[in-house]
């Protein structure tokens, strides 16, 4: 009416995160700009906005390189057997997934035991492997109110502090969402890290080891449901 667009709709699990995604990452760019430039709008109009500037880069996507989602595989860790997890924390089927699988990056992270990352795979360009570490070994704030706000909209926070001679590490590094983690009133001073440990390529090797075992083990029995014999000849741990 008057030339006003009402939008409502329903999208699939993975397609909506990809949606919402990129709706608050523009969001968060206007935000930074009006505040820069002294302007005030609602969060309602800057996400109307920011789904005009999808729309206008949208038109000119032939010229613009398409955006690829990534998949992480974790193994080695029990506490993520048979589950199949957006970063957002939504369980979806793995009919769900497979069609977005051509067009992904994908990364293997391999665990040995449940907090502790030995190795994050290089097959995508990409910077920060501590982070990752951090994020897919936590998946939400780990602020003790129970937070449940998740990877993509924490922070990855130093337990102690750097200035204080934190390392930068995993085994100092914890996900808290940014109200937790930048309210200094909110922030939880007390917590401490994970026993510290380095990191070897025997570590790699052994985790690996076990889990190939597993791996094994689990087509022998028929736990997967098949026959033992996945036929395409792939190492489940590369």
């Amino acid at each position: 009416m008057g030339g006003t667009v009402e939008l409502e709709g329903n999208l699939e699990p993975i397609g909506g995160a990809v949606f919402l995604a990129e709706l608050a990452r523009l969001e968060r760019q206007l935000y930074r700009a009006d505040t820069t430039s002294g302007v005030t709008r609602t969060r309602s109009q800057r996400q109307a906005e920011a789904l005009v500037e999808m729309a206008v880069r949208s038109a000119g996507a032939e010229t613009v390189t398409r955006a690829r989602p990534l998949f992480s595989v974790l193994l080695g860790d029990e506490t993520f057997a048979q589950l199949c997890e957006m970063s957002t924390g939504v369980v979806v089927t793995p009919g769900r997934v497979a069609p977005w699988l051509d067009g992904a990056w994908l990364e293997t992270v391999l665990f040995d035991g449940p907090r502790t990352v030995v190795s994050v795979s290089h097959r995508r360009t990409f910077t920060g492997a501590v982070r990752r570490a951090v994020s897919v070994r936590d998946r939400f704030c780990q602020h003790p109110s129970g937070c449940d706000t998740p990877a993509d909209e924490c922070d990855v926070d130093h337990i102690v502090p750097y200035r204080d001679g934190g390392p930068t590490s995993q085994f100092n590094g914890r996900l808290e969402c940014w109200p937790h983690n930048r309210d200094a009133d909110r922030h939880d001073h007390d917590a401490t890290g994970e026993p510290p440990r380095d990191i070897t390529p025997a570590d790699v090797d052994d985790a690996q080891r076990r889990w190939r075992q597993l791996y094994q083990q689990r087509h022998q029995t028929g736990d997967d449901g098949d026959d033992g014999d996945d036929g395409d000849g792939e190492d489940p741990t590369k």
